[in-house]
C-alpha cells in the first residue's frame, strides 16, 4: 500500500514540476504500427478490424520528435512501455518510463532540469533531499557532482583509457 502511495505522489510530483516549468505532457500512441526508439524485442498484437499488425510501444522517442518538429518547445510523456525480453527482480517487461524533449536546449539546460527535479521530488516526498538506499545516504541536492565518462572508468575501474590504444580498450 505504501508503495503505491508513494508512487502517486513521485508522479504527481514530476508532473507539478515539469507543468510549472512550462513543460506539457503529452501521451504518444500505445499502438504503433512499427516499433522504433529502442533495440528491445517488442510485443506484437494486431486490430482485427483493421486486419492490421501492430506493436506495443517500447519508447516514446520518435512520437516526441515528430512533436518537437511540429512546434511543440517543451514536452514529456510519462507512462508505460512494454518490452517482450527477460524479466527479473529488476526487470518487467511493462514498465512506466518518461522522456522529455525541450527545443532549444543543450545538455547543461537537461542536467541542471534532471537535477532540480529530483531534488523536488525527494523534497516532495521525503521533506528532504537526502534519501536512503540499499543502506547508503545519498543527498538530491543540486548541484550534483558532474565527471567524464572517462574520469569515472578511471576513478572505479581503476582504467586509464586516455593512455591505452583502441585495441586495448576493446580487449579490456
Amino acid at each position: 500500500k505504501q508503495a503505491f502511495k508513494q508512487r502517486a505522489i513521485i508522479f504527481k510530483a514530476i508532473r507539478d514540476f515539469l507543468d510549472e516549468r512550462g513543460f506539457m505532457e503529452v501521451h504518444t500512441p500505445i499502438l504503433q504500427p512499427q516499433y522504433g526508439g529502442g533495440i528491445a524485442r517488442p510485443f506484437k498484437t494486431k486490430i482485427n478490424a483493421w486486419d492490421m499488425d501492430m506493436y506495443l510501444r517500447i519508447a516514446y522517442e520518435i512520437y516526441l520528435k515528430k512533436l518537437i518538429v511540429g512546434g511543440f518547445d517543451k514536452i514529456y510523456d510519462l507512462s508505460y512501455c512494454f518490452r517482450n525480453e527477460g524479466s527479473d527482480r529488476t526487470h518487467n517487461p511493462e514498465f512506466s518510463m518518461m522522456e522529455i524533449q525541450w527545443a532549444y536546449a543543450d545538455y547543461e539546460d537537461a542536467m541542471r532540469l534532471t537535477e532540480d527535479l529530483w531534488e523536488h521530488v525527494a523534497r516532495t516526498l521525503h521533506g528532504t533531499t537526502k534519501i536512503e538506499f540499499q543502506g547508503q545516504e545519498i543527498d538530491l541536492k543540486a548541484p550534483w557532482r558532474r565527471l567524464r565518462v572517462v574520469d569515472a572508468i578511471k576513478e572505479f575501474a581503476q582504467i586509464d583509457v586516455e593512455s591505452l590504444s583502441d585495441e586495448e580498450i576493446f580487449e579490456l
